[in-house]
């Protein structure tokens, strides 16, 4: 680990609110099944609508009614997971924040936020297309 990442990371753990996350046995495994059903949730609302786009699942309806449903799934989860994961990393910094694998997650999860944004701009901007978007074929 690098040494601005390292003297970061001491410092986090010595927080009041990372010891207190560290003094209580049930928040870490508490909060890492809440993480993992949240990520659960997040794959299986995106695994709908790419089944959609397939053309797989519910084809009858329009791709906007599949995204106006899952999307806020998306969203909310999201949400649920990013505070999570704030959670487990301030409760034990040393375990994430000088691991590789950890920054190439935190870039992925940037670069498939962006796209997700992009893709809902995309979708969303023109009223019409809610209303007349046609079924997957």
């Amino acid at each position: 680990m690098n040494q601005p990442v390292h003297a970061f990371g001491e410092w986090l753990s010595a927080t009041p609110l990372s010891m207190q996350i560290q003094a209580i046995d049930w928040i870490i495994p508490t909060v890492q099944t809440v993480r993992i059903l949240s990520i659960a949730l997040v794959t299986s609302s995106a695994a709908m609508v790419d089944l959609h786009v397939l053309g797989i699942l519910a084809r009858s309806q329009p791709l906007a009614a599949i995204i106006q449903r899952f999307l806020p799934w998306i969203w909310r989860t999201l949400l649920v997971s990013l505070l999570s994961g704030a959670t487990l990393v301030i409760g034990k910094p040393g375990r994430s924040l000088g691991n590789p694998a950890f920054i190439l997650k935190m870039c992925m999860l940037a670069a498939v936020l962006i796209l997700t944004l992009i893709f809902q701009k995309g979708i969303t901007r023109d009223e019409r297309y809610r209303e007349s978007s046609p079924p997957a074929s």
